[in-house]
């Protein structure tokens, strides 16, 4: 029983036996990160009231900045709509990632030392970097788009996340909340889990809480945002107890 997993302390503090009472709140990954971000977004200086945009709103602010935008493109030789839609993939996969372009720049400074230390570089070597270049060129447009959003008081998907993690992370007070709310956790679909998405559940539950796990490393298809099925392999690391 869950008496049995939870330490009796644990229960009393949490509510006692009125723990166990009430209906299961089912909800996607995303839509859970939009509630703990308007619950608690005012712990990181952030307006609760932030507008989550459709993709389509979304490409249309990006398209704005890249149309105006009039800083060195001598990386890229792309059209202004394949521009567009480099920034937001990139910039969707930092926030699945938790990164930031600083993080882009350390990864081209240690490629440039691996190059530069080979004594000949072959075509595959130098095209690794040549990719990594257009990132770095794409930087300070992906800035620039996360300013326009931040300047209109909206996010994207990928920024709630990263934000609903943020939280968690850095609020241990969070996770008391929402472990009072929850007394056992399922994590459905978990083959399909981002970085950030794992931040966000070990921060609020890792530490002891009854969390079960289910997916199927085999159905995974959101790598493309950031998922891994790694995140399943590695459960029973991430939530040890």
């Amino acid at each position: 029983t869950l008496r049995e997993v939870l330490p009796s302390d644990e229960v009393d503090r949490l509510g006692g036996e009125a723990l166990f009472d009430g209906e299961p709140m089912v909800s996607t990954y995303h839509s859970y990160a939009a509630r703990l971000f308007g619950d608690h977004a005012l712990r990181e200086g952030m307006e609760p009231t932030m507008r989550l945009i459709s993709p389509a709103v979304a490409w249309q602010i990006c398209s704005r900045v890249v149309d105006a935008y009039d800083g060195p493109m001598d990386k890229i030789d792309w059209q202004p709509d394949t521009v567009t839609k480099a920034v937001m993939d990139l910039s969707g996969d930092l926030s699945e990632h938790l990164r930031t372009g600083d993080d882009i720049r350390k990864v081209g400074e240690w490629l440039q030392q691996k190059l530069a230390a080979l004594k000949k570089s072959l075509k595959p070597q130098r095209d690794i970097l040549a990719k990594h270049e257009i990132r770095e060129q794409l930087m300070p447009l992906i800035e620039s788009y996360r300013r326009a959003k931040a300047g209109r008081e909206v996010v994207d998907h990928g920024d709630q996340m990263a934000m609903a993690a943020r939280i968690a992370y850095r609020h241990p007070e969070v996770g008391m909340i929402e472990r009072s709310r929850f007394s056992v956790v399922l994590l459905d679909e978990y083959q399909d889990t981002s970085q950030a998405q794992l931040v966000l559940l070990k921060s609020l539950f890792g530490a002891g809480h009854p969390v079960t796990a289910v997916g199927d490393p085999c159905q995974s298809i959101y790598g493309w945002r950031g998922a891994s099925a790694g995140n399943l392999l590695r459960f029973a690391y991430d939530f040890p107890l």
